[in-house]
Parts: structure tokens; sequence; C-alpha cells
């Protein structure tokens, strides 16, 4: 499945959205958002955007935008509510709407942007859980909000530890061999690098270190994953 194939059917989505009022047109330039954040930290306030545009009707964004105008879709985050999801590996999260601006949906009607997409994807595929890292935590109370907007069942979610260097600065390709394959070209057995995986961030309820593909599957609960972030390392891989 390709995101770049399926313009048409975020197109759908985004139009539902603007005609429900959920979304809006936001014609703020950057030089606008940039002296609207610079005011705000010399009050001391968390930047966010002010919704500004809010009060703009759809029928006169559609007339500026064809007059040349350029605009960003924003969601229209609800004022003074919690959002609350029962994550799988971290018991209640908890955030309140005050903590997160109107945000960015799409550049334009076919330019969709990451937290859309994701809930369309997910809704169309009839997606049961949400397994990712922790970094994506802040993204999950958007996604939540968009399901919501749809009037559609929310998955389950799971934010995982991330793996860590020894120390315990975040695994990146950047800066680490993280690829499989790199692993595998230096003589690692498959099963030993799925078996050391598996045990980075998780453990069961006894002392066994060695396990077959089945034996995991058998015992793998999502209950038994560790919130800590897990250290990656070869010394123990290569044992």
């Amino acid at each position: 499945i390709y995101q770049s194939q399926r313009g048409d059917i975020y197109r759908k989505y985004l139009e539902q959205l603007l005609e429900s009022g959920a979304a809006y047109y936001c014609f703020c330039t950057k030089e606008e958002l940039d002296q609207e954040r610079a005011e705000q930290q010399q009050k001391k306030l968390p930047p966010r955007y002010s919704g500004k545009c809010q009060s703009v009707s759809l029928e006169e964004a559609k007339k500026r935008i064809q007059e040349g105008e350029k605009a960003v879709i924003r969601f229209r985050v609800p004022e003074n509510r919690d959002i609350a999801f029962q994550d799988l590996v971290r018991g209640e999260v908890s955030i309140h709407t005050r903590e997160i601006a109107d945000f960015v949906i799409a550049k334009d009607l076919d330019s969709p942007l990451y937290n859309f997409v994701v809930v369309i994807d997910d809704h169309e595929m009839n997606i049961s859980h949400v397994i990712r890292g922790e970094d994506h935590i802040s993204n999950t109370p958007k996604q939540i909000l968009i399901f919501e907007s749809f009037g559609w069942k929310t998955p389950e979610f799971a934010h995982l530890p991330l793996i860590l260097n020894a120390d315990k600065s975040k695994l990146s390709k950047r800066k680490n061999k993280v690829s499989v394959d790199d692993f595998l070209a230096e003589g690692f057995l498959p099963e030993a690098l799925l078996n050391y995986l598996a045990l980075l961030g998780w453990n069961t309820s006894d002392e066994q270190e060695i396990f077959s593909l089945e034996e995991l599957i058998e015992k793998f609960d999502l209950s038994r994953v560790q919130k800590g972030g897990a250290i990656f390392d070869q010394k123990k891989l290569v044992w």
C-alpha cells in the first residue's frame, strides 16, 4: 500500500472535515506565525497557534484560495477537555487539549500530513492495534481527536520503549549500525538476532533467555513490555 496512490481517499475525508467545521483553512504566513511565537515567548507563554483563522468561513476561504492565496488545513482542537487512552504498555495516559494547539493536517487538499493519513489508513484497513515507539505518544491524542471527529472506533495503542546505546542515548541510524542486513552480513544467525531483539524491553516471568520462534509467539504478551528504554548490548548479542 502506498500513500502516494491514495490521494483521492485522503482528499474526500479532508473535504468532509472542512464541511463539518472540524477543520479549517489557515492563511497565516510563516512570518506571522514566527512573530506570534516570539510574542508568546516574551510573555513566557508556551508557543502555540492562536486560532486566528478559525473564524474564516469555508466559503470565504475557498474564494481566497481561488484568488491565489496560500493556505494550510488545520484541525480544530476542542477546548478544555482531557484526551485519555489506555496504553497497553504504560497504562492510562491523559493529555489536556490546552497542550495541543490547532494542528496542521494538510498543506492543501492534495498534500495531507502524517497524523491525518495514518488515521484514514487505520480506519480503512480495520487496524485493531497500533504498536509503535514511545516517541509517538505525543501524536496519539491528535490522532484520537481525528478518529472521534469522524465518529470512528479508536484502535488500541501500545507505545514500546526505545532501544538505547550504552550511554542511554537513542539508537540512531545516523550514528549506529541498525540494519538487520549488516548483522547478518557479519555472520549473526537470524534466530539469534530475533531472540535478542525480542528480549529488548520484554521478558518472561521466568529466567528463560533462549527461545525458538514458536516459544516467543506462545509466550509474548504486551503486558510484560517494560516502560524504560532497553540498552542494545552487542556483547550480549554475541553471547
